[in-house]
């Protein structure tokens, strides 16, 4: 176990400082290419990037036009699917509730709390109930977290550090190119926080640093290990069996970006964008690991520059 490790924390000890140069320093500069006018280099490193994953993720057209399955995947009935989607859709409506009810208990209990620490604290009481569920859920109804179970496709000890260093350079012109092409001029990227989800706009504004910590590990951390086990492990795989790849990859994306809402301040094309870019590293890479390291450090950037800036 522990040997297994050390690759991961080889790969960790270059992705950190990679992150906080891309963040702290190359996202601030701008490149003058006269046909164009000025250019930020994250857009052209990402552009780069994208050039580098296009061919390593996108499958013959044959697998992009007809449904695959994989040969050790057990395979789900639509009918089966279409009960699981429904009872997750449930669960994360129920944790919804039991957020409303934290926050409203912490509010009668503690009177004195301050309020982004009650927000915080609801919050995470709220998601880790949904975590809860939906493990519980998978666990049950496909054995997805057992041992040998041909569901969880995660390996940590792989060499995964270049699929993720180019899933987050590709990350941030998908995202871009979507807000320039989303209807409403609020999705642009003119200033990121107010492009990104609310909730981290939220988490942005926060100046208790217990809140902000506790906000910080559910956006960054367990907030993106479960959605990439649904949407990449469980969704996109099971989407595969019924339609060809070029209609599962989107559809799964697009179910990605509307459970982050579509009210003000959250812009659904772009986030079905990246949704698209996880689905990439995971299909090119074949590991959950690529795809949740790359959702997390794409969340840890917006909070991290709406800081900054």
């Amino acid at each position: 176990m522990t040997a297994a490790l050390v690759p991961a924390a080889r790969q960790l000890s270059v992705l950190a400082p990679a992150f906080g140069l891309h963040t702290a320093l190359i996202s601030r500069v701008t490149l003058r290419v006269p046909p164009l006018g000025d250019l930020y280099l994250e857009d052209a490193i990402g552009a780069a990037a994208a050039l580098w994953l296009a061919p390593r993720c996108v499958p013959p057209l044959a697998a992009l036009s007809s449904p695959a399955s994989e040969p050790s995947l057990p395979r789900l009935s639509r009918r089966r699917l279409a009960f699981l989607l429904a009872a997750l859709g449930a669960r994360y409506l129920l944790s919804g509730c039991i957020k409303q009810g934290a926050g409203w208990l912490l509010a009668a209990a503690t009177p004195r709390l301050a309020a982004p620490r009650a927000w915080a604290l609801a919050t995470l009481a709220g998601h880790l109930a949904w975590v809860g569920m939906a493990v519980r859920l998978l666990g049950d109804e496909l054995g997805f977290f057992a041992p040998r179970s041909a569901w969880l496709r995660l390996d940590w000890s792989a060499s995964w550090l270049r699929w993720v260093l180019c899933g987050a350079a590709a990350c941030v012109p998908a995202f871009e190119l979507a807000s320039s092409l989303a209807p409403s001029p609020e999705l642009g990227l003119g200033a990121l926080a107010s492009a990104a989800p609310t909730i981290t706009a939220q988490i942005t504004s926060l100046d208790d640093g217990l809140a902000f910590a506790l906000s910080v590990f559910t956006a960054c951390a367990s907030g993106p290990f479960l959605e990439e086990v649904l949407y990449r492990g469980f969704l996109l795989r099971a989407l595969r069996q019924h339609m060809p790849l070029g209609l599962a990859a989107p559809a799964s994306a697009a179910l990605f970006a509307l459970h982050h809402g579509t009210g003000p301040g959250q812009p659904t094309l772009p986030l079905a964008a990246l949704g698209l870019v996880f689905s990439a590293t995971f299909v090119g890479s074949g590991n959950l690991a690529v795809s949740i390291l790359t959702h997390s450090l794409w969340n840890l950037r917006v909070v991290a520059l709406s800081r900054l800036r």
